[in-house]
């Protein structure tokens, strides 16, 4: 007969009847067998995966060797799981995944590396049955309990009889895990990595090996095979941390604002609060919109560098003041209407910080912290407007919280597809602004096409080898030596300078 499963029930009282089965029939502890991979499935996976990670990874430059290894890694945990490539949850992950990769395959740098490091934990906690609103709370439980659990079946593994084992103190273990499991894994991929690019430090490594260990394979490639096994383990362990995994995280905000808020500080913040930014507000229309002329031996280059990025902490301690004292006005319509007032205001002060930044850089060119300060101005101006919205309609500040959240979450994304460096040498290079050579030829090789095109057009060498050798350069990257070190805007740039060489511009 075919068994029952009862859902929403615990795991050992899904098959239906078990109570009533025969003599010999014993009660199930844990998991069902479909929830329980085989114990030689991860550890089988783990060394296939160390030896793909060996292929694609050791020792080349950053590239698509990196996207398409954490994908695979994806489809091994997913293969341990035991579950079937089809339904919802396969659509989830395989979208997470593509949308974690992207990034990495457009330039690998240390936004895209980041983006890799959260997305493929949030799709491998997906292969547990997280829903997508508790998945940042699952990536977080994962990175708490992934290095506990390598530790956990390490000593499972190799510890002694049940009658002879010795008793552990499972709290110092946790505690050690936390403390030590991610730094020690992602520290040996570090060191690693860094022998391999230190002579003196390879040379060191090499006699040490050559002496003490007498073994034909290099020790910096041991140190990088256990970093990945520490790296690996939890993905190909989901399923013994399922439960830990799948235990919620709440967004709890203070039940209370503190003393010093109350009714009355809050209504007489908010009329000085409205008063203060109305003067700022004025005197920016009378200087920077209408014309007016600055005080003596000041530029209006000097007057937005000084307001722009103040401004911007200002509007952010702004956004934090409403969020908390909007309990207040609830049942005080005249307060609420002023508190939204001030926000409009808010949004007014960040729209001037952003004109202020754009009269700096038309002066002083761009440079990659402006450009980031543009975004996060844009930023700050959304998230002000959802402040709005959630007062007029009486949201909660959790709803807030998380829209804003997201909103950040997508400007960073969108940032890690943008190539700074190839649009601040196209600005500087193309308008009427103070050129920083120095600081132009130190970006990355993006900048290259720019400056060829820039010293073809003028006839003027802007970079140079080294300061006391009249060697002209340019700025490129270098050939990938096979396709584990493709990157798309890595072909991108190169194709660009490419033509615009053949061409003679």
């Amino acid at each position: 007969m075919k068994a029952y499963l009862v859902r929403g029930v615990p795991l050992s009282m899904q098959r239906d009847g078990w109570w009533i089965g025969g003599k010999g029939h014993k009660e199930p502890t844990g998991a069902s067998d479909r929830d329980k991979p085989h114990p030689h499935g991860p550890l089988a996976m783990l060394f296939a995966l160390i030896f793909v990670g060996d292929v694609l990874l050791w020792p080349v430059n950053a590239g698509l060797s990196i996207a398409v290894f954490w994908a695979l890694v994806v489809l091994g945990a997913w293969a341990v799981t035991g579950q079937k490539l089809s339904g919802r949850k396969s659509v989830k992950v395989v979208c997470l995944t593509i949308l974690t990769i992207l990034p990495a395959i457009e330039h690998v740098q240390l936004l895209s590396m980041l983006w890799l490091f959260v997305g493929i934990g949030m799709a491998l906690v997906v292969l547990v049955d997280i829903p997508l609103k508790q998945l940042p709370a699952g990536f977080l439980r994962l990175c708490q309990w992934g290095p506990v659990q390598g530790f956990i079946d390490m000593r499972t593994q190799f510890r002694a009889a049940p009658k002879e084992a010795p008793k552990l103190d499972k709290s110092a273990l946790n505690r050690f895990a936390l403390g030590w499991g991610l730094p020690l894994g992602l520290g040996l991929v570090f060191v690693s990595l860094l022998i391999d690019a230190n002579p003196m430090l390879e040379d060191l490594v090499f006699r040490f090996d050559r002496w003490t260990w007498q073994i034909d394979i290099p020790v910096d490639r041991i140190v990088f095979w256990l970093g990945l096994a520490f790296m690996l383990w939890p993905a190909l362990a989901l399923m013994r941390m399922r439960a830990r995994l799948q235990n919620p995280i709440g967004l709890s905000l203070p039940k209370s604002a503190p003393a010093i808020f109350n009714a009355a500080s809050v209504t007489r913040s908010l009329i000085l609060f409205i008063v203060i930014f109305a003067v700022q507000t004025v005197l920016d229309v009378t200087y920077l919109y209408s014309g007016f002329s600055l005080p003596d031996g000041m530029t209006y280059a000097e007057y937005a560098h000084r307001g722009a990025y103040p401004l911007i902490v200002t509007a952010l301690l702004a956004g934090l003041f409403a969020l908390i004292s909007r309990p207040f006005t609830k049942d005080a319509p005249v307060l609420r209407v002023a508190l939204m007032v001030w926000v409009v205001q808010n949004v007014l002060l960040v729209v001037s910080s952003i004109y202020r930044l754009e009269l700096y850089v038309e002066v002083y060119g761009l440079t990659r912290l402006r450009i980031a300060a543009f975004i996060w101005m844009a930023v700050v101006a959304v998230g002000l407007m959802l402040t709005l919205w959630q007062i007029w309609r009486h949201h909660s500040g959790a709803w807030l919280l998380t829209r804003a959240a997201l909103v950040g979450a997508g400007a960073l994304y969108g940032a890690s597809f943008l190539d700074f460096d190839a649009q601040i040498g196209r600005y500087n290079l193309t308008q009427d602004v103070e050129l920083d050579r120095h600081y132009l030829c130190s970006l990355s090789p993006s900048v290259g096409p720019a400056i060829y095109a820039y010293q073809r057009r003028t006839g003027r060498t802007l970079c140079y080898y080294r300061s006391d050798a009249p060697l002209a350069y340019i700025p490129q990257y270098a050939a990938p030596k096979d396709w584990r070190e493709w990157g798309f805007r890595v072909a991108r740039v190169r194709h660009t300078l490419t033509t615009l060489k053949a061409e003679g511009l």
